[in-house]
């Protein structure tokens, strides 16, 4: 048996966040949920993770490959939300794009949350009124 790398994560949520209703989609899934942590994780971490080897043709075809992957998510989400365009508007000053020397000074302390709180409500709302079954 090759070696493995295990890594527990345990993360406490507010049970009334959107968080809270990502963390009962993944535990409710038919689909594991370590195998949808790792697809997401990996297509939007892993060629960062890979820079130690600056720009090799292998880093590379891995971050097209990671974009591929987030292309097909991007056209999945669109078709799913029934958005008219396949391409998400993200404004200027969102705090979406930080650099990766933000990512990696952050260790413990406040994070920005992706959403804004009327963005967050927003969701919450739409749930409400139209839920979604991935079945």
């Amino acid at each position: 048996m090759s070696e493995e790398i295990t890594l527990h994560l345990k993360i406490r949520v507010p049970v009334d966040s959107l968080d809270s209703h990502l963390l009962s989609f993944l535990k409710d899934s038919r689909t594991s949920a370590t195998r949808m942590v790792l697809e997401a994780v990996r297509a939007y971490w892993l060629p960062i993770a890979c820079t130690d080897n600056k720009h090799s043709e292998r880093t590379k075809a891995i971050a097209h490959e990671c974009l591929r992957t987030l292309q097909i998510q991007e056209r999945y989400i669109s078709t799913v939300c029934d958005l008219e365009s396949s391409i998400a508007f993200v404004p200027v000053h969102s705090n979406v794009s930080r650099s990766h020397q933000e990512y990696k000074s952050v260790a413990v302390g406040e994070q920005q949350p992706f959403l804004s709180q009327e963005s967050q409500q927003g969701c919450k709302d739409a749930l409400e009124l139209n839920p979604v079954s991935m079945q």
